[in-house]
């Protein structure tokens, strides 16, 4: 008796865990957290508000001691959005942000046209703080750190790279390019 009690309850907790809000995908649109994103037009394209979003699945152990039993049941998985920008016609359009925790924490602003990369962008320390700019200037990028004491821009000379940048903070340039 006392071992199906315990599958009952470790089979409630994974059902009802943490009253989450969940993500609801369907063929043409995405439902999160009663937002409708990630929108397909008529003819495939994607349009309207999009979000990239990270899953963390987490596990819940129970212990029985008679009979001596352990049970680990996944939990429901928790979805966080890490980017968020715009499509028009299937191409990223204006300003897209990249952060953790539904952009609790901001690391980064790139803007496009026509789904093409535009200077400059931006990367920001925890607490919203500008830490670096990349501006394109006549075929290559330059690399600009705000410094306080001086209240301006001032060139690094060093050749960051996209992929070191965004890569710092868990995310595949070759995917936001």
């Amino acid at each position: 008796m006392r071992h199906s009690i315990c599958l009952i309850f470790v089979l409630f907790k994974t059902v009802f865990a943490n009253g989450q809000d969940t993500v609801v995908v369907y063929s043409d649109y995405v439902v999160y957290k009663g937002d409708t994103l990630n929108r397909l037009d008529t003819n495939g394209k994607k349009t309207g508000i999009w979000l990239t979003l990270r899953t963390d699945s987490t596990y819940t152990t129970t212990k029985i001691d008679h009979p001596p039993s352990i049970y680990t049941s996944p939990t429901r998985p928790i979805y966080r959005a890490i980017a968020k920008g715009q499509y028009l016609n299937g191409q990223r359009q204006g300003k897209w942000t990249f952060g953790n925790n539904d952009f609790k924490e901001i690391h980064s602003e790139v803007n496009y046209k026509d789904d093409k990369l535009l200077s400059p962008i931006l990367f920001f320390t925890t607490g919203y703080q500008m830490w670096l700019k990349a501006e394109y200037f006549n075929g290559k990028w330059t690399y600009y750190r705000w410094d306080i004491a001086k209240n301006a821009y001032v060139d690094t000379h060093q050749k960051y790279t996209f992929d070191f940048l965004f890569g710092a903070y868990g995310y595949d340039f070759n995917k936001i390019r």
